[in-house]
Parts: structure tokens; C-alpha cells; sequence
């Protein structure tokens, strides 16, 4: 969502709340961060790792703490592990669910209309609802940050894209590691301010 399929150009105004949630006009007082970068996502057959883009945070505008869930303790969860996890969205708030599968190749189709806009993905993450909350994540959920569960939650991975249907969702997410390396701002166990 924050790179608006490769159209978002850097130093654009990121509002709070987003233009789609409420019926509003953007405004600079809305603004609480400036778009930085983004991962080109190829939609001419070629592989992709990652659908994600960054921003620089307004000064003192922004929690670190994520609602719900709190503070992150590391950036670099195993998600190899079924135990489960926890994400929290714009749309759904806090759901639960539990790693399907890793390592996973997809195509993903970005459209809403009649003719497909096609991406493939590999080495993706596939996220099951719990029985708690058998959607894991909904539409407009993008972004949201998986984490594990518990005291000391460590972020696994970010949501990007996914389906419904069968009694449940199946989302799919990219590796945190690979997320974070790409965007340039996790390098080797060590968290690197982005400019």
C-alpha cells in the first residue's frame, strides 16, 4: 500500500489516518512520515523476494510500540517454527494464526479489475487463521507485522497479500530478514537508521 505498486515517489507525504479509511482531504497536519524507498515489484515474469517500501517517521508522531501487541524484542524471529503468531491490521486488529508453510513460490495478482497484473514471489510465507481467528489478516491488512506470540515479541515477517475462502484465509508474507535487508536497514544483526 505505501508504494502504491510501484508509483509512490520519494519524499511524498504519508498521512495519518490513510485517504482510503476516511473521507477527507490531504492535508500537511495529517502527514506523520515522508516516503523514503520501496522494492520494485517486477510484474514482467521475473522473480521477486519482497513487496515492501519504508518511510521516515515525523519526530515524536509515531509509537515504536505496536497496539495490542507492544514493543518489539527482536527483528529477526525464526519463522521455521509452527508456534503461533500474532499480526495487527488496519482492517482485521490483532489476529492469530500459525506458519503454514515457508519457503513457498506464488503468483500474486495486484488487480481488482478483469485483466490480471501478475507478480511471482518465492520464498514466501504462507499464514493459516486460528481457530481464535480463522481470518488471519484481511484486505488492506498490507504491511502489518508478523510476530510471534507471547512476553518478548519478535517480528517473523510482513504481510502482503493472501485469500479467503474454505472456512479461513491463507495470507502470504514476506521474510522479515529478507524485508529488511532489501530496504537496506538490517544488515548482520545490526539495525541501521534509514535516510
Amino acid at each position: 500500500m505505501l508504494a502504491d505498486q510501484n508509483t509512490a515517489k520519494v519524499g511524498q507525504r504519508i498521512v495519518q489516518p490513510g485517504l482510503e479509511d476516511v473521507t477527507c482531504f490531504k492535508s500537511p497536519t495529517n502527514a506523520v512520515a515522508t516516503f523514503s524507498k520501496a522494492i520494485h515489484i517486477n510484474f514482467a515474469g521475473g522473480k521477486n523476494t519482497v513487496d515492501a517500501a519504508i518511510a521516515a517517521v515525523e519526530p515524536g508522531l509515531v509509537s515504536p510500540d505496536i497496539l495490542f501487541i507492544g514493543e518489539i524484542a527482536r527483528l529477526d524471529g525464526d519463522a521455521c517454527t509452527r508456534a503461533a503468531r500474532a499480526e495487527m491490521g488496519r482492517t482485521t486488529c490483532r489476529t492469530t494464526g500459525a506458519i503454514q508453510a515457508v519457503n513457498a513460490n506464488v503468483t500474486v495478482n495486484y488487480s481488482e479489475i478483469q485483466k490480471p497484473k501478475l507478480a511471482k514471489f518465492i520464498n514466501q510465507i504462507l499464514v493459516i487463521g486460528s481457530t481464535e481467528t480463522p481470518d488471519f489478516g484481511g484486505p488492506g491488512d498490507s504491511g502489518s507485522l508478523i510476530v510471534t506470540q507471547g512476553t518478548c515479541p519478535q517480528a517473523v515477517a510482513l504481510l502482503f497479500a493472501g485469500s479467503t475462502g474454505g472456512g479461513g484465509s491463507l495470507r502470504l508474507a514476506n521474510p522479515i530478514s529478507e524485508v529488511l535487508g532489501k530496504l537496506g536497514v538490517f544488515d548482520g544483526g545490526k539495525l541501521h537508521p534509514h535516510r
